[in-house]
């Protein structure tokens, strides 16, 4: 997701005590990691064979899952000290290792990539690790294991590796928990057949395998074994998440509407950003953050504080010091430089939108542009002016901000963000405040703010959901007509059914009113639509036939308009305004009021696009289309077919052409015998002429003709519009001729 978060203008400052104690706090963490991992790696025909079964083919089908449970046993658990087997805790089957071999030497790569990765993503960087195969465990429909953890099986066992092989199941979730933290590891949500999906943990974590619904599960199960050093063990962070939190709360009260940001330490591309790719100590940096934010009640977002700087390189940048794009170039004068957060990672909360913070709501132990930034680009020398030297450091950061913050800021949101909250606090209706509902009401009282980017949204389905939760039934009472209609384009149907269910009769019918009158097209495509819908849907049956007698007048406007703006119906209004008689029952006046709207055929795309197509693919057996068929053929009938002109005399409308040119012109157009007209003179002149005729529709053509000097402006008569008049005659002549065969 990206949003645009902006500050004022830097300026030095020295953070107060309560940030330097949050700097002292978070200085002591080392390390990174999380207490589990997950990810895949391409399957590269790891040649599994199994001692009584032969090599394995993926992807595994059961076929192959059901000979494997021939060889395999029945999985047991540790309970104590004993080993017993009990249905009702584990429901699996397994085989040993030393029944398992692998082929060729394609495995042990892929094992060593896996490994590579869940050592950063565990936190385990400068250790010794391997991974010891333990088991082949076999998963079928309705097989798991209760929460658990792993006792230490060999030496130097710090966690398990779980490498997922190709199959299709669904089910068999594995959860794993640890300080008061879930994550959940769904080897079925891919549909990659073709990788090797892996999950890694601790061993000091309670985990546990969900039932599989479908299918069979076969994985291997490695022991991460470490081979020397201290011990290796999860972080834990629960005292450091109190600690801060206090800490937190002390500013919160302190400042309560100034969002803090905490730089974590380390420099990031845009491109490779997440929570995923923190590196090193950022890792349990962030974890602490989060955690302590939660339980202070702030928000938490993690983010990348952008530094941008542009200035002139040293020696002013010319040519004789560097070339362009030359890395090697350093800033001498800064003369224009920006601090701001445009790229948010992926969190439990939905980010921010133009929101401005001073340099003072940095908490960092480090300053900021130090060291080489981690974009650079250098103009060059560019002939007349001097080169830019653009410098960009993108800095890995929480930003944290409270409730009262939110409400305040949330009336200054986009579209997206706007919609993005309101699905939040739909999902979480206990983490919205009165004061961030009231933020957002007021908001959609003053219409979605749009940025023009493709991204905004295309609809707004999620207000209708909004109002409903809130029980705000008066919501509609005091929103302008024109933000309602804005409104009302972009609900699908669907909601506008359920809103007018929640509202009822009264609100609903001032609504729909307030739509039907405005004469727009795709308003009242959309208005008969949602009419039909609540007929079929028996939702306020009466009051759809209320708004329906009334559907003549709001063609009169309509038609009105389109006649006005030479746009008329689209082909899809026409059909459903067609087919409401049929489906209401609606009278004789009705449609005979309604038919002296639509009968207007002097616009020739209306008669000959919508109109026509309309009733070819009318349905026979309804009357209504008979009768605006009937009316339709005696209107072409009465059309004579034009004449072609018999001298040269061509119209020249008044106004077609400005003063000069229009008395050089005149003479020529009322002449019936001359069809050439020279025009010998300057270029400039000759421009004048041409860009007076290329604005007027008239029946000439021109051409220069390049000899002598000045060189000569042909201008010739044509009958380009009798031809038009005449191949539109063609068309509707034939398309009477259809309609007289389908409606006699």
């Amino acid at each position: 997701m990206t949003s645009i978060v902006y500050f004022r203008r830097r300026k030095q400052y020295k953070m107060d005590k309560g940030k330097e104690k949050i700097v002292d706090l978070l200085s002591g963490l080392k390390g990174a990691g999380s207490f589990v991992t997950n990810g895949h790696q391409p399957l590269k025909s790891p040649g599994i064979e199994i001692e009584g079964f032969g090599e394995l083919a993926f992807p595994v089908n059961a076929v192959q899952t059901k000979a494997l449970m021939e060889i395999a046993q029945k999985a047991p658990f540790g309970k104590g000290h004993d080993t017993v087997y009990d249905d009702q805790v584990r429901r699996t089957w397994e085989i040993d290792a030393s029944q398992i071999k692998f082929l060729g030497k394609s495995w042990k790569g892929q094992l060593a990539k896996i490994l590579e990765e869940v050592q950063k993503q565990l936190g385990i960087i400068g250790y010794k690790v391997e991974a010891s195969l333990y088991k082949l465990l076999i998963y079928n429909k309705g097989d798991f294991f209760l929460p658990h953890r792993d006792s230490e099986k060999e030496k130097g066992m710090f966690g398990s590796l779980i490498i997922n092989l190709p199959s299709r199941f669904t089910g068999g979730e594995l959860v794993v928990s640890f300080g008061g933290e879930s994550k959940v590891v769904d080897f079925a949500a891919s549909d990659e057949l073709e990788n090797l999906q892996y999950a890694a943990f601790y061993a000091d974590c309670e985990h546990e395998v969900k039932p599989i619904t479908s299918g069979f599960r076969v994985c291997l199960a490695y022991n991460l074994i470490q081979k020397a050093g201290a011990k290796i063990a999860p972080r834990k962070t629960d005292q450091l998440s109190l600690e801060l939190m206090k800490l937190l709360e002390a500013a919160h009260k302190k400042d309560r509407l100034e969002p803090q940001i905490i730089l974590l330490g380390h420099q990031y591309t845009p491109e490779n950003f997440s929570y995923e790719t923190l590196k090193l100590n950022d890792r349990p940096k962030a974890d602490v953050i989060l955690k302590a934010a939660s339980q202070a009640g702030y928000y938490a977002k993690l983010c990348l504080v952008t530094s941008y700087i542009m200035g002139a390189p040293e020696g002013g940048g010319y040519y004789e010091f560097y070339d362009e794009g030359d890395e090697e170039a350093v800033m001498e004068e800064v003369y224009d430089e920006s601090l701001y957060i445009e790229h948010w990672a992926a969190g439990d909360c939905p980010s921010l939108y133009r929101l401005e913070i001073d340099q003072e709501a940095l908490i960092t132990s480090f300053p900021i542009n130090d060291g080489d930034p981690i974009v650079k680009e250098f103009s060059g020398y560019m002939g007349n002016y001097g080169p830019d030297l653009e410098h960009w450091y993108h800095y890995g950061a929480i930003v944290l901000w409270s409730h009262q913050t939110n409400a305040d800021k949330l009336t200054a949101q986009d579209s997206n963000t706007l919609l993005a909250w309101m699905d939040y606090f739909l999902q979480n209706p206990d983490k919205a405040t009165s004061e961030e509902k009231a933020a957002i009401d007021t908001q959609l009282m003053e219409g979605f703010k749009q940025t023009g980017r493709k991204s905004d949204p295309e609809n707004y389905n999620k207000l209708i959901e909004w109002v409903i939760a809130q029980k705000n039934k008066n919501f509609f009472d005091a929103l302008q007509p024109e933000l309602w209609a804005s409104y009302f384009l972009k609900i699908d149907t669907k909601n506008l059914i359920e809103l007018f269910q929640f509202l009822g009769n009264g609100p609903s019918q001032k609504l729909l009113i307030s739509i039907g009158e405005r004469s727009d097209k795709k308003l009242l495509e959309k208005w008969i639509e949602l009419l039909i819908e609540l007929d079929t849907a028996n939702v306020l049956s009466e009051l759809v036939a209320q708004q329906l007698e009334g559907l003549p007048e709001n063609l009169i406007k309509t038609m009105g308009n389109a006649k006005k703006d030479k746009s008329p119906l689209n082909e899809h209004t026409l059909q459903m305004v067609m087919g409401l008689p049929g489906h209401f029952k609606l009278s004789k006046a009705w449609q005979d009021k309604t038919l002296e709207q639509l009968e207007d055929f002097t616009l020739a795309p209306y008669r000959n696009t919508v109109v026509f197509s309309s009733l070819i693919s009318a349905q026979l057996k309804d009357a209504f289309p008979k009768k605006l068929a009937k009316r339709l053929i005696t209107y072409l009938k009465a059309l004579k077919e034009p004449k072609a002109p018999e001298n040269w005399i061509r119209p020249l409308p008044e106004g077609a052409l400005h003063g000069k040119v229009h008395k050089l012109l005149a003479g020529f157009f009322s002449d019936p015998d001359q069809q050439i007209f020279d025009y010998k003179a300057l270029q400039a002149n000759r421009r004048e002429v041409e860009h007076a005729l290329d604005r007027a529709d008239l029946d000439i053509k021109w051409e220069t003709i390049r000899r002598g000097s000045p060189q000569t402006l042909r201008i010739t008569k044509t009958s380009k519009s009798f031809k038009r008049l005449h191949k539109q005659w063609e068309l509707d002549q034939k398309q009477l001729e259809e309609l007289q065969n389908r409606f006699g």
